[in-house]
Order: C-alpha cells, then structure tokens, then sequence
C-alpha cells in the first residue's frame, strides 16, 4: 500500500526553498493539458487565499540596505548612547544603591530598555521597509488561509512527492538561482576585499582606534554593495516569480467551460431559454397584429 502525504498546510517563507513548492498550486503548472490563460476570477480567487506572485528577494534586500544605511546614519548618536548606558550604569555598578535588595533585576531591565530606545528607530525602518516591500508586489492583502491547517487536502501519493518535490523544476530552478546568486556575491566580495588589501595592509602603523574605524567603513561598504547587489537581482526574479505564478495557475479546457457555466449558466439551458423567449416575442407579434386586424382567417385551408 502506498501512504498517502500532503504539505499543503505548511505556511510559506521567504526563502527561494519555500515549503509551498509541495503545493499543487505551485505544481499546475507541471500538469498536463493546462495550456488556458488563467481567467481574473481564479487569480481573483487565489488571491483572496493569499496565494500571489511574489518575490521573497524584494523585502529581505530592502530591509537589509535599509538597515544598513540607517546604522550609517546614526552611527554616532548609537556609538554615544551605548557608551552613556555603559559609562552610567556599568561604570559606576558597584555604587549603585539598592542592588543589595534585590535591584539587580530592576537595573538589567532599565539598561535594556535605554538600549531598545537606541535601536528602535533602526528596527521600524525594518518593519516599514519589509511591509513596503510586500505591498509594492501584492498591494495591500491580508489572508491567513496560507498557513491554514487543512485535512481535506492529504492526498499526495509517495511517487507524485518525489517526482514533484526531489525532481520539480521548481525546486531545480531555485537550487541554480541559490548557487548561481551565491557565487557572484562571492566574486563581488573578492574583488572588492582584494582592493582593499592595501588599505588594510596600513593598519600596521594605525592605532587601534582608526584601525577600528577604518575596518567599520569597510565592512560597511562590503555589506551595503552587497545589499544593493541582492536588490537588483530580486527585481528579475520578481517577473519570475510572476511568469511562474501565471503558469501555475493555467486552466484545462474543461475548467474555462466549467467557470464560464459558473458565471454565465449552461450554454444548453440559456439556449432554450433564448429559444422560449424569442416563441414569447413572437406570440405577442401575433397578438397584437390579432388585435389590429378586421379579419381574421383562421384556417385558409377550407377557402382554397
């Protein structure tokens, strides 16, 4: 006996190894006699499932270049306000007064409340900038219908797993972009650290803190090319993501003429209903043309 498996209820995540690859909506694609443009109330349909065309790329570049730049930017004001929080409260820990009573908690609770102060604007720029990232590809969509738990859907067979999961192409596809995008970031990263070998190479003679300083910059410069770099390259598998998108969601003959019955009613019963209306039409001609006559002859037969 063959046992019976199904992945539809993982929730996805922003990864190219995404677990809705095990999805059938992810696999239509792959079946045969799909060859119909999916019609706008099936994408209307999949959507309201929370199943669109995205690019998991776009949000995680943004929010990484985002912040990035924000830690540049407010590089002095967070360097000074560590150096506050520790010159303040570790500086000076064992004069501080109620640590005998148990006050030790209530100073560890203060210190990390001054630091999430520092750091928040850095952490909304996050989440602004993964939001944004997602309604530039989707709009505004909310649906929790992805990570819904669904018994009804387990009935992928062992075989149809591993031909569509082991051997899909969406999983060979997205095995190349990883290793294709993983090889050129580190070419980029090595010719920019080669370039850079003789600056370090005068850190010999530096101090330690320009030293440090010279190696913040540049780092800073190494991850923020890089970012940008992820930023390009997502905006290409954006309209891969999509060209996958709308042929996964392909429709068979069948389907076209099984929505159009949904939304229009059976050819064959608006056919007769055309055909009664148009015998109606015709009977009321008849009677008011009755109406307006001087004679009537019934049955010319018998006059012939």
């Amino acid at each position: 006996m063959v046992r019976s498996f199904s992945f539809d209820f993982i929730p996805t995540v922003g990864t190219h190894f995404s677990p809705d690859i095990f999805s059938p909506f992810y696999l239509a694609a792959e079946d045969e006699g799909r060859t119909e443009e999916p019609s706008d109330l099936k994408k209307q349909r999949e959507r309201e499932k929370g199943r669109v065309a995205q690019s998991p790329e776009i949000p995680a570049s943004l929010v990484t270049v985002g912040i990035l730049v924000m830690l540049f930017a407010l590089s002095g004001y967070l360097l000074s306000g560590f150096s506050r929080i520790m010159r303040i409260y570790l500086g000076n820990f064992s004069s501080l007064p109620g640590l005998e009573d148990g006050g030790l908690m209530n100073l560890m609770v203060t210190i990390v409340r001054e630091m999430a102060y520092l750091v928040a604007p850095v952490f909304i720029i996050a989440v602004v900038l993964g939001i944004a990232g997602n309604i530039l590809q989707v709009g505004l969509l909310f649906s929790l219908k992805p990570i819904a738990f669904d018994f009804s859907k387990i009935s992928l067979t062992f075989d149809k797993l591993m031909k569509r999961v082991v051997f899909s192409r969406q999983v060979i596809v997205n095995l190349l972009k990883s290793v294709a995008k993983f090889i050129f970031l580190g070419v980029v990263a090595y010719v920019l650290i080669s370039g850079d070998v003789g600056t370090l190479l005068k850190t010999t003679s530096m101090s330690i803190p320009e030293t440090l300083k010279l190696l913040g910059y540049l780092g800073f410069k190494l991850a923020i090319i890089l970012s940008v770099l992820l930023l390009l390259i997502a905006i290409p598998d954006y309209f891969y993501q999509r060209y996958e998108y709308i042929e996964s969601l392909k429709m068979t003959v069948a389907e076209v003429k099984q929505e159009f019955k949904e939304q229009e009613g059976d050819p064959q019963i608006k056919g007769e209903q055309r055909k009664l209306m148009q015998q109606l039409a015709s009977q009321r001609g008849t009677a008011e043309a009755v109406a307006s006559s001087s004679v009537v002859i019934t049955n010319p037969v018998h006059y012939a």
